[in-house]
This record gives structure tokens, C-alpha cells and sequence, in this order.
């Protein structure tokens, strides 16, 4: 609590930190996050799977059950993220369905709704000028509303009742460009990192294909072989899923820091925050 709410964040400290905190924590990532890590690698393999007509049907079902087991999953594990970062609990339950993770999935697709409902408007105004302008504007508005208010979520995940996203706004304040520089780096790091390796993975997706015999040509053919394309796209699934995970959890450490070093450290709280605050130390101005 050594600092006011005017200490300024440290964007590019804050990016790096989130990274570091993610590889530095590997077996604890996929203790907390095993379950969302199966689903992701189930939604990519699905997904590689449904490009063949043989097969589009029944992979493009799976593929869109998994999805919905994404979002719920990945608050589970964001949920013992915050906590990791903001707590120090390094053993989290497997499977943990309490109030921080109800609240935390529930706020999380909120979020997600404004943004999708903002897209349907931006949508049926297409093409008027400005109208679609307007649109345009509403949405982003909106998208930066939507990232301001997101420090709310390592609360949730706390259990910090006593937050409320006015209080975030007001913490915040002096800070707000320099967050959301943090979210647009996250973002454009790991969209960077996504396309890097899923082009790496590609060749060795190849190499396997011959290896199985496979004929990448022939995807429409009756010989569709389940089990060997499955086994020649499950490699590239899991790197997928892994880098999926790893890229998350450098999100939801930055977000953490910026909720203990700038939103809470000048408020009363029953939480030890003595180690994130010499973190904090290091990650603000």
C-alpha cells in the first residue's frame, strides 16, 4: 500500500512480466488448466478434422460442442490464474465450481455479448456511410469500455466483493491509455505468436500425412481414413493447445498485476498482498 493510485504502469514491464510468469510456471499452467487444454486440443483436431467432406458433418459438431466447453473452462482456469498471481495458491483444485468461478464465467460472457451484439448492429448498417460510421464508433467505444472494466475479473476470481467496476474506473484513472497500450500489445503479441506457430506446425503436419500414406490431394475420396488422419493432425492439435494456453496465462498474469499494482494497493483489503506489491514495485512508476 506504499503507493497512491498516480503510479503509472509499466507497459512494456507488464507484457514481458505476464510471459515470464507463464514459462516460469509450465507444471502449474496445466495442473490448473488440464481440462481447457484437452477441449482446446479436441476443438483444433475437430476442426482439421471437419476440412474433409468424408467427415465435415460429424467434426464440425464436435467442433462447435467444444467451443461451448471453451469459454466456461477457460474461466475455471483464469479463476486459479488471479489466484496464483494475486494469492500465491500454487496447488489449485483440479476441479473447482464455487462462487468465484460462477461469477467470474458469467461476467466473462456478459462482456462477451455486449461485444457480439455491438458487432450484429455494426452488421445491419453496412454499407450506409454514416451509419456504418457511427457503428464503427459505438463499437469501439464500447470494446474500450469493455477492456477498462476488465480488472473487475481478478476480483471476481479473489473474491473481492467490495470491488465494483466504478471503483476500477477511479483507480485507474491516469492510467487509462497506458492499459489499454497493455491489452493491444497482448493482443498483437499473441495473434503474432498464433500465426508463427501455426505455421511451424504445418510442415511436420505434412511430414506425418506421408508418413500415414495419406494423400493430401484426395480429401474428398471415399477411402477417408478416421484414424490415420486423426493421428497426423493430433501433434499439430496438441502444439496448438499448448501455445493456446501459454498465451492465455500471459494474459490473465498481466491483468492480475495491473489489478494489484494500480486498482487495489490504495484500498483497504483483508488479502496478504505483500508479494505482489514488491512485484508491483518493479511493474509501476
Amino acid at each position: 500500500m506504499a503507493k497512491s493510485a498516480v503510479s503509472k504502469l509499466k507497459v512494456f514491464a507488464i507484457v514481458w512480466w505476464g510471459y515470464s510468469y507463464a514459462f516460469r510456471n509450465i507444471p502449474l499452467m496445466f495442473r490448473a488448466g488440464w481440462p481447457l487444454f484437452m477441449v482446446t486440443v479436441l476443438f483444433y483436431l475437430a476442426g482439421f478434422m471437419a476440412a474433409f467432406p468424408d467427415g465435415s458433418s460429424i467434426f464440425h459438431g464436435v467442433a462447435q460442442i467444444s467451443s461451448w466447453l471453451i469459454f466456461p473452462l477457460g474461466s475455471h482456469f483464469a479463476v486459479a490464474w488471479h489466484r496464483s498471481v494475486l494469492l500465491g495458491e500454487m496447488k489449485p483444485k483440479i476441479f473447482r465450481l464455487g462462487r468465484p468461478e460462477i461469477s467470474y464465467f458469467l461476467v466473462s460472457l456478459l462482456f462477451f455479448v455486449f461485444i457480439k451484439s455491438s458487432s450484429w448492429i455494426e452488421s445491419m448498417f453496412q454499407g450506409a456511410p454514416f451509419t456504418s460510421l457511427a457503428s464503427q464508433i459505438f463499437l469501439l467505444v464500447l470494446v474500450t469500455t469493455i477492456i477498462l472494466a476488465t480488472p473487475i475479473l481478478p476480483a471476481l476470481a479473489i473474491s473481492d466483493r467490495a470491488m465494483t467496476v466504478l471503483t476500477i474506473w477511479r483507480q485507474l484513472c491516469g492510467n487509462w491509455i497506458r492499459f489499454i497500450i497493455v491489452a493491444i500489445l497482448l493482443t498483437i503479441s499473441a495473434s503474432a505468436a498464433f500465426w508463427i506457430a501455426n505455421k511451424v506446425s504445418f510442415p511436420s503436419d505434412t511430414i506425418l500425412w506421408w508418413a500415414f500414406h495419406l494423400e493430401i490431394g484426395n480429401f474428398g475420396q471415399a477411402r477417408f481414413d478416421v484414424f490415420r488422419v486423426a493421428l497426423a493432425e493430433l501433434p499439430r492439435s496438441l502444439f496448438l493447445g499448448a501455445i493456446t494456453i501459454v498465451l492465455l496465462s500471459a494474459q490473465l498474469g498481466a491483468l492480475s498485476i495491473v489489478y494489484a499494482g494500480i486498482v487495489r494497493r490504495t484500498l483497504a483489503s483483508k488479502a496478504n498482498y505483500a508479494a505482489v506489491d514488491r512485484l508491483a514495485d518493479r511493474l509501476t512508476v
